[in-house]
């Protein structure tokens, strides 16, 4: 006998208000990080996290009603895929020998940069687990179909470098991995929209243009 997957309750402002503080909490954490880390880049590095959590926590407290709620089945991707970069940012702590590499930093800036310019056009759409809300098509959004997603990975690929270990680097691999299967099930909810199948349809591509 098949089992339907059940649509799950993360609605409401209430849970919104949570979220938001979530990502205050986020952001005074990189805060702290920052300060206890002594290589100069790993300090600017985690500091870039800052506004992007700050500008998600004002994305919850202003977002949509859900047109489409979650299902059951849609939580564990989206759940992993959102906290494995926070592993990316603990490797400062672990005990491991790491290696700042330059170029790291020069690469975590633009992903900063354009994370920030994404929210600011999702904003109201903003969700960690899939659910329909509205088609956002402007900014950054004419080019790819997610770079919200493109932002975060060269920051986290940024991130990877400026804490050069072998853990950095598998929590970076798994973290993309992630956040390909999140893309995949989250277009598989947007089509159910008409709108997404006319701007899928003019927007080709996911990630970077001419590639995925």
């Amino acid at each position: 006998m098949v089992t339907k997957s059940k649509e799950i309750i993360f609605e409401g402002k209430q849970i919104d208000i949570a979220l938001a503080i979530l990502f205050v909490i986020m952001a005074f954490a990189s805060v702290r990080w920052a300060v206890n880390a002594e290589d100069l880049l790993v300090q600017l590095v985690l500091l870039g996290s800052v506004p992007i959590d700050i500008l998600g926590a004002y994305s919850f407290l202003v977002r949509r009603p859900v047109m489409m709620p979650t299902m059951t089945d849609e939580v564990l991707v989206p759940f992993l895929s959102f906290f494995s970069p926070i592993l990316v940012l603990n490797t400062v702590l672990l005990p491991s020998e790491s290696y700042s590499i330059p170029i790291g930093a020069i690469i975590a800036v633009p992903g900063v940069a354009l994370t920030i310019y994404s929210l600011a056009h999702l904003k109201r759409s903003f969700a960690i687990l899939p659910a329909v809300r509205d088609v956002v098509t402007g900014g950054p959004y004419r080019l790819v179909r997610h770079p919200l997603y493109l932002g975060e990975a060269l920051y986290l690929l940024g991130l990877m470098f400026v804490l050069f270990n072998s853990i950095s680097v598998l929590l970076f691999v798994i973290s993309l991995a992630l956040m390909v299967e999140r893309i995949k099930m989250e277009e598989r909810k947007m089509m159910t929209h008409p709108g997404y199948k006319d701007y899928a349809g003019r927007v080709r591509y996911r990630l970077i243009p001419m590639i995925y």
